[in-house]
């Protein structure tokens, strides 16, 4: 494995909290606030005892970490004296410490709260194999990616595969013309076209796993979040039902913001689409984008369908006081206006909603084992 040195998670702002983000605790003069050097986020003291050697973040002793942090560690291979730790070492254990989390039940809730804070770089590939079972599934059909991407296309398929690898992230470096990025993107495309249907804006979907998997394990996580996370369908239907229905969460949610859209004969059944077919690759800062994608992999389609409406109400102010073609260009306009120091917010917006009632999306059953 590849040595590296993560990067230090970036601290949560003190003004953004009033409360733990465990026990929800009220800070006062007497109960302080603590940043754990783990994930980054605030707790209080009572939520933050614990202390681990983070000696992969740089850090010479023992650093204080919140007790969801604390939890997933093995603390029976953690040496809290071993300041020296090779990068290599550092990196076992903070994979080991996350696929812990991803695999044991009883850690599910701690996995849902570092999860909001973003997964490490250098481990993202690896936890979305394994919480969408594409480990699982490529080692039951070892050599089926090789084949399937050697076998041969429709003429008009595969022309369509060529301009979409074409453009898309053009000024990406990995996917640069003629970038290596490319031809693994084409790869891909070509294998789901022979194992499935390859539908316009899928390459989106596929160049986001290739920034962090291998060509192959990106084909079945892939296949995994078409079948098993239900995003098939949003590709098989003009307008599937799940988006046909926004506009009735969007009237329950903030029914001001429905009859603002009517108005001015606007609907957000239209944009949702459009960034649900990418998962929103297509239209969001990728930095954004993967923090979105973590928490789908941990919560399933339910977290990604509730975004849409989760920005509507996080920009509730800007888009209420637009109007006409302004409110139009605002509109398109907003995924670029989201800022990093929201992406927090967006998030725990998305999981303060109630949960919706997403119409069952049924693919077809696959003739080999992919679950």
């Amino acid at each position: 494995m590849a040595a590296f040195r993560p990067t230090k998670p970036k601290w949560q702002e003190d003004t953004t909290t009033k409360t733990c983000f465990i026990c929800d605790a009220i800070f006062t003069m007497f109960l302080r606030r603590h940043h754990c050097r783990s994930c980054g986020r605030i707790c209080c003291d009572s939520c933050s005892g614990g202390r681990a050697a983070l000696a992969y973040y740089g850090y010479s002793s023992p650093q204080r970490v919140c007790d969801v942090c604390m939890k997933g560690f093995d603390l029976r291979d953690e040496d809290t004296s071993e300041v020296g730790a090779s990068a290599e070492l550092a990196n076992d254990r903070l994979l080991r410490h996350w696929i812990r989390m991803a695999t044991e039940p009883a850690l599910r809730r701690d996995l849902q709260h570092r999860a909001r804070c973003g997964v490490p770089n250098a481990i993202r590939g690896v936890l979305w194999a394994t919480l969408s079972g594409a480990s699982d599934v490529m080692m039951k059909n070892t050599g089926l990616y090789n084949l399937l991407k050697s076998q041969e296309i429709d003429e008009g398929i595969l022309h369509s595969i060529q301009s979409d690898v074409g453009r898309t992230f053009p000024s990406h470096p990995l996917f640069v013309d003629g970038g290596t990025g490319q031809s693994k993107l084409y790869n891909v495309l070509r294998a789901y076209t022979n194992f499935k249907q390859y539908v316009q804006n899928m390459s989106y979907i596929v160049a986001v796993l290739l920034l962090y998997l291998d060509e192959e394990m990106s084909f079945w996580v892939f296949a995994q979040l078409m079948k098993h996370y239900h995003l098939q369908p949003l590709f098989e239907h003009a307008v599937p039902d799940c988006i046909r229905n926004y506009g009735v969460h969007l009237k329950v949610v903030m029914p001001d913001m429905h009859r603002h859209f009517d108005q001015h004969g606007l609907s957000i059944e239209i944009f949702a689409a459009q960034w649900l077919r990418t998962l929103f690759a297509q239209q969001f800062d990728l930095a954004l984008v993967v923090r979105l994608w973590d928490m789908m992999f941990v919560d399933g389609f339910s977290f990604i369908y509730k975004i849409p409406i989760a920005i509507m109400k996080l920009y509730k102010q800007e888009v209420m006081e637009m109007s006409g073609t302004d409110l139009i260009f605002s509109l398109k306009a907003l995924p670029q206006q989201i800022q990093s120091s929201d992406y927090d917010e967006l998030i725990l917006e998305v999981l303060r909603l109630q949960s919706f009632d997403v119409p069952e999306l049924d693919s077809d059953s696959e003739s080999m084992s992919t679950s």
